[in-house]
């Protein structure tokens, strides 16, 4: 979640940084982390696949 977080942060900087430079695609930049990174993280969380103890 931090790297999730972190890159949720870091997107943003550089959306900022492109509009603020007169860019238009700034928002675009950001949009494109928020559509791709949640996949990207699910795809690792069912990588992960932890396995299940059972109770006794």
């Amino acid at each position: 979640m931090v790297a999730y977080d972190s890159g949720c942060v870091l997107t943003a900087l550089v959306g900022a940084l492109i509009a603020w430079q007169g860019g238009s695609v700034g928002g675009e930049v950001w949009i494109g982390y928020q559509t791709a990174a949640p996949i990207a993280f699910a795809a690792l969380l069912i990588a992960a696949n932890p396995t299940q103890t059972a109770s006794d």
